[in-house]
C-alpha cells in the first residue's frame, strides 16, 4: 500500500503550483526576464516539486519510478522539448497562416474582437475559446484516424506519473 499524500498537500498543490507560479511569472515578465528565464524559474520548481511527492509518495506501489523509468522518461521529455522547439517556428507559421487566411476572407467592417472590454474580460474570453477548441481537438484525437495515431503516444504509458503524463509526440500539440 502506498503511503498516502498528506491532506492539506492534497488540497493545496494545485492553487500554489497555478496562482503560485503565476505569480511569479508574472513578477519576472515585469522585471523584463526573458522567456526562457519565465518559463525555467517556474517549471523547474513544480516539475521538481512533483518528482519528489511521487519519490516519497506514489499513488500506486507498482507506479513507484525505477531507474530504468526514469532514463525512459526523461530522455522521452528531451527529446520532445527538442523537437518542441525546433517544431515551433512550423506551429507559428501555420496558425498564423490559417487566422490570416480566415480574417482575410472577412468583411473590413466586421471586428470580432470586443477590444472594449476590460482585459480580463478579454483573457476569460479568450481562455473559454482556447478551452472550446482545445477540447474538441482532443475529443478528435481519440476517434480512429490520423490524429489518433499522434495522440496514441500520450497514452502509452504502463505505469502514471507526472513525466509520463506529458508525453505526445510534437506534432500533437
Amino acid at each position: 500500500m502506498a503511503r498516502a499524500l498528506p491532506k492539506f498537500l492534497r488540497y493545496l498543490t494545485f492553487p500554489l503550483i497555478l496562482f503560485g507560479g503565476s505569480a511569479a511569472a508574472f513578477w519576472a515578465i515585469d522585471q523584463e526576464y526573458s522567456n526562457a528565464s519565465v518559463f525555467l524559474g517556474c517549471a523547474v520548481p513544480a516539475a521538481l516539486y512533483f518528482a519528489t511527492m511521487e519519490a516519497f509518495f506514489p499513488r500506486q506501489t507498482e507506479w513507484a519510478a525505477n531507474r530504468q523509468d526514469l532514463l525512459e522518461d526523461y530522455g522521452i521529455a528531451a527529446m520532445q522539448s527538442v523537437l518542441g522547439l525546433l517544431l515551433q517556428p512550423l506551429k507559428m507559421f501555420c496558425a498564423i497562416a490559417l487566422a490570416s487566411f480566415i480574417f482575410s476572407r472577412l468583411p473590413e467592417s466586421i471586428d470580432l474582437w470586443p477590444r472594449e472590454w476590460s482585459v480580463f474580460s478579454q483573457l476569460g474570453l479568450s481562455i473559454l475559446i482556447f478551452t472550446f477548441i482545445r477540447y474538441w481537438y482532443h475529443r478528435a484525437m481519440h476517434q480512429p484516424g490520423r490524429l489518433w495515431e499522434f495522440h496514441m503516444l500520450h497514452h502509452s504509458a504502463t505505469k502514471m506519473s507526472w513525466l509520463k503524463s506529458l508525453r505526445g509526440h510534437p506534432l500533437d500539440a
